[in-house]
């Protein structure tokens, strides 16, 4: 099994090199995303396969990236499509196979001339932790020149990517520094040539640079060795930075304009086929039509019957209980009755008692007392007396009895002070020689008002709340007909009281009632679109074969209510309509007929249709005289002179 590294778009390679050497497995897969400036650069590549056989490893590519792929069949490299398959294949294989070939004279004379550096010593991050010491003779590197990538590898032929593999110098033996210093330009190098003379300074700096465990060396043209200080190094890492190739972008311009060509085309021939439209209108050769029908709108119907011209109602009904507080208007005392004794005479007849009964009642102006136990009153007794002349006359002494008698209301204007009372029950003579009277005041009666329900106050009260709850089931009912979309005419709407009530009687003693009411309001309605569509079905029954109804939009249907039977659940409209009908013509064989044609095809076919009067042709967009290539975008209007 072969290690797999993922690598960033930008990844350094000296970093890759310090995960291919730390790598336990005899293989290394690169990952490379597409772009990857490694995968970019035949150098780059011919170090990575270099340096892993050099440590026994073999090395595999997973990309698409066609520059990659083409660079890397140059080398020998193999890649794969899919990670599975690279992390499965035997790398070891090629290694022995490099191992096996023979150095030709010219890479042994390379090899010997090159410095060679313990690669095993880099980092995890690709750095030298340590340098070998530099060689006491000075060795003058390989003179060739650098090979950089300075074309856009779109622009690049097969033949010049192998050409320059072919004349790219050997790098197996290099410092990381001196490999990543050949992929630059060297426009200053003369400037950092030194004389032999110069190499003792070289050696010294050299040793002062180990002793702080850091160590650069640089190239130029021709082959000197020198090595530079912290300051230099990082001035000269800027550089290269600042100077590496960019991505190839020539070739990803050329696919975006393809795609989006692609796409305009695309979107062009999309635009002719769904954007055009089309509208024709025929004015027809019509004729009047009036038709009149008795249609029967009832709730038990579940499916309308245009035979027998019934047609489906709805129910609607709305329910409303209401409680109102009325005061109560009676006034009465509730206080004491005042109470007496009264002595009762009787002066009208000497030959008999005079009963009085339990009941009796005695009157002094509006004031009445009632005789609180039955009572006989004795004769009167005639006597003789002389008048004022001494002469004799005769006197009556009236037969007298004591009874107790109370008032008839409460209330202290009973209180009467001494005084006579007639008999209410007597009249004549009778009521003036038989009298009552009080020798002392009565007394106990006393004031005090209390309200109570009189039947006038229930009477006001139900009538004021039945027509509440009217007035609120009606808008409730109202409501429900609005939300349905249900017409339901005047005189089709029926109301009950369900119930109604006081919570008090009449003369009851109580400030305030309470009266209840409930009501019930019921409409029988139905949709008035599935009536004109009904009328407008029946009308369409009785046509001939040849015929239909001109633009419906136009015609009028007038219905008022005949008969309500809502007891019965159904009521019977009267309905008239008006129209007008000409030629039979289908628009879809008509749209069908003028679909993809040319204007003047188009017009000449809808004049010659039976029964047109006049045509309209209209198209959108107008520069395109023709009509749509769907048929759905042609628009076919029927209408008639009015």
């Amino acid at each position: 099994m072969n290690k797999v590294f993922y690598l960033e778009a930008d990844e350094e390679i000296t970093k890759v090199i310090g995960r291919i050497r730390n790598c336990k497995e005899d293989g290394a897969v690169l990952v490379i995303p597409r772009g990857g400036t490694i995968g970019q650069s035949i150098i780059n590549l011919k170090i990575l396969r270099r340096n892993a056989f050099e440590h026994g490893k073999g090395i595999a590519l997973v990309t698409n990236d066609s520059v990659t792929n083409n660079l890397s069949d140059q080398l020998g490299i193999s890649v794969f499509s899919k990670v599975s398959e690279a992390e499965k294949a035997n790398l070891a294989e090629a290694v022995e196979v490099e191992k096996a070939k023979p150095l030709s004279a010219d890479e042994e004379e390379k090899k010997k001339s090159y410095k060679k550096y313990d690669l095993s010593r880099l980092n995890e991050n690709g750095v030298e932790a340590d340098v070998k010491e530099v060689p006491e003779k000075k060795e003058i590197l390989d003179q060739g020149e650098d090979i950089e990538e300075d074309e856009d590898l779109d622009e690049v032929g097969e033949g010049v990517m192998a050409e320059e593999a072919e004349d790219a110098p050997e790098i197996k033996h290099h410092s990381i520094d001196e490999i990543a210093d050949e992929d630059e330009p060297h426009d200053e190098a003369p400037k950092q040539i030194h004389e032999e003379k110069d190499i003792p300074k070289v050696e010294a700096r050299h040793e002062e640079k180990k002793a702080a465990d850091f160590n650069y060396v640089d190239r130029d043209r021709r082959g000197q060795k020198i090595e530079v200080s912290d300051e230099d190094k990082g001035g000269r890492n800027s550089e290269e930075k600042s100077e590496r190739p960019k991505k190839p972008m020539k070739r990803l311009t050329k696919v975006l304009i393809v795609t989006f060509s692609v796409l305009f085309v695309a979107l062009l021939a999309g635009a002719c086929v769904f954007l055009p439209t089309a509208k024709a209108s025929l004015v027809l050769k019509t004729s009047p039509i009036e038709k009149s029908f008795d249609v029967v709108v009832d709730k038990n119907q579940a499916v309308s019957d245009l035979a027998n011209m019934k047609l489906n109602g709805q129910a609607v009904t709305a329910e409303k209980e209401l409680t109102g507080q009325y005061p109560s208007t009676g006034v009465k005392n509730i206080g004491e009755k005042a109470t007496g004794k009264v002595t009762i005479a009787n002066a009208y007849d000497y030959q008999k008692n005079i009963p009085i009964d339990k009941g009796a009642i005695i009157i002094r102006g509006d004031k009445q007392f009632v005789v609180q136990k039955s009572v006989f009153v004795p004769t009167a007794t005639p006597t003789i007396g002389y008048d004022t002349d001494g002469k004799p006359v005769i006197n009556t002494l009236p037969g007298t009895v004591d009874v107790d008698v109370l008032a008839t209301d409460p209330g202290e204007a009973y209180n009467l002070e001494p005084g006579v009372f007639s008999f209410v029950a007597f009249t004549g003579t009778k009521k003036e020689k038989i009298t009552a009277s009080n020798a002392v005041a009565f007394a106990g009666g006393s004031t005090k008002e209390q309200k109570f329900v009189t039947a006038d106050d229930l009477k006001k009260a139900e009538i004021d709340m039945k027509k509440k709850a009217s007035d609120g089931a009606n808008a409730d009912l109202l409501a429900k007909i609005e939300t349905s979309g249900l017409k339901v005419l005047e005189g089709c709407m029926t109301e009950d009281v369900i119930n109604s009530g006081s919570s008090k009687k009449a003369d009851d003693a109580v400030d305030t009632f309470d009266f209840t009411v409930k009501t019930n309001v019921s409409g029988l309605g139905f949709v008035e679109n599935d009536l004109k569509q009904f009328i407008l079905n029946g009308v369409v029954g009785q046509l001939d074969a040849d015929q239909m109804i001109i633009n419906p939009d136009n015609m009028t249907i007038d219905y008022k209510l005949s008969v309500a039977n809502l007891d019965e659940g159904n009521i019977t409209l009267k309905a008239d309509y008006k129209g007008q009908v000409g030629k039979k013509i289908s628009a879809d064989t008509v749209r069908n007929a003028i679909t993809n044609k040319s204007l003047g095809s188009a017009q000449n076919y809808l004049v010659a249709i039976d029964g047109v009067e006049s045509v309209t042709l209209e198209v959108w967009p107008k520069f395109i005289p023709r009509t749509p290539i769907l048929p759905e975008k042609i628009q076919v209007n029927f209408d008639y002179i009015q």
